[in-house]
Order: structure tokens, then C-alpha cells, then sequence
């Protein structure tokens, strides 16, 4: 698998310098609670700009970094451990894996689907992707990707239990609802109307 990092155009100045900044965030993020005068507010709710400030402090070499570096954070951390809140805030989510069930659902629009099929599902605006246990679920989130009349809604029926077996990591943090990074092609069956 590619490393995030090497794959995209950055904000910063090094890979290093990224990976830093990773580990200050997660660590911070993590201990909060502990940290003597740090703001944090109500379910460990982090303002970005206080963030910012306190990783200029512990490592001075990122004095550079912005609101966009950690923004980039998030977008490249494929853990999903950081979420951002409100637009100011950051969060640490402690993400637990799970076995899915043997079969999931994408929802998204007709015209899309055959595209999705031959290529494979990935996210190129969150970084993850929401998997559904039913066709109805996949199809109401696919809802808000219907913007011209006369799309049609549809569920891609997804292979789960042999991504999982070659390797793919699934999370839940909602009922019915299964956070994954990337769907290979050959694991999706197919298309239900």
C-alpha cells in the first residue's frame, strides 16, 4: 500500500515535519485532560487555533504551520482518529476495528454506478467512505448525492468478507453505519435498483 504521505502535495515543509506535527496532534489530542492549563472544552473538544499554539511551543521548528496544516491532518490521517468539530474544533476519536457483516452497501446515484464498479470506491473530498447493513440505509444517504431530476437511487453491494480478509479496516460508530477507506473493485457484486 502507497504511504499518504509520499501520494499527495503538502501544506508542509517535510515529511518529517508532517509527522511530527501527526504525533504532537494525536498525543495531545489523547491527553488533554492531563495537560495543566490547556482549553479544552465539553467531550474533549479542542479549539484548532489553541492546538496550533501549543505545537509551536513543543516543537518550535513548526512554527510555520496554520489552521490548513491541521486540516491536511485530517484529511491524510487514514486512522480516522482526529475529527473536526464545528469547523474550530478537533477531537481524538479512539477508533476500534470490527469484523463487518458479510455484506454491506454504497449508496449513490445510477449514472455513477458503473464508474464505481470498474474503478472501486474511495472518498476524494473526506478520506472514508459509509458503508450501510441495508439497502434502504445506503440509499437514504445516497440522497444527498441526487441533485439532478431524475437521478436514480441505488445500493452497490459490497463484498465485505473478503475485503476484510485481504486486509481493509472497517469501523462503526453508529448503528448500521460502517466507516472504511477504500472498496477494491473486485469486491463489489453489483448493482441493486
Amino acid at each position: 500500500m502507497r504511504n499518504v504521505f509520499e501520494t499527495y502535495a503538502s501544506f508542509y515543509k517535510s515529511r518529517n515535519d508532517m509527522l511530527q506535527a501527526l504525533f504532537i496532534t494525536v498525543d495531545t489530542l489523547k491527553t488533554v485532560k492531563d495537560i495543566e492549563g490547556f482549553p479544552v472544552q465539553e467531550n474533549n473538544l479542542v479549539k484548532i487555533e489553541d492546538l496550533i499554539s501549543y505545537i509551536k511551543r513543543v516543537d518550535p521548528k513548526l512554527s510555520y504551520i496554520s489552521r490548513d496544516h491541521i486540516i491536511e491532518l485530517f484529511f491524510k490521517d487514514r486512522e480516522r482518529r482526529l475529527l473536526i468539530v464545528n469547523r474550530d474544533y478537533i477531537q481524538y476519536r479512539f477508533v476500534t476495528y470490527v469484523q463487518p457483516p458479510q455484506t454491506l452497501y454504497f449508496g449513490t446515484v445510477k449514472n455513477l454506478a458503473e464508474r464505481m464498479m470498474k474503478s472501486g470506491l474511495k472518498s476524494k473530498t473526506k478520506g472514508f467512505l459509509k458503508l450501510y447493513n441495508t439497502v434502504n440505509g445506503a440509499k437514504e444517504f445516497a440522497k444527498q448525492f441526487a441533485n439532478r431530476k431524475g437521478d436514480i437511487l441505488v445500493a452497490l453491494e459490497v463484498d465485505t468478507e473478503r475485503a476484510f480478509a485481504e486486509g481493509v479496516k472497517f469501523s462503526t460508530h453508529k448503528e448500521g453505519e460502517y466507516i472504511v477507506v477504500r472498496i477494491d473493485s473486485h469486491c463489489i457484486k453489483g448493482v441493486i435498483d
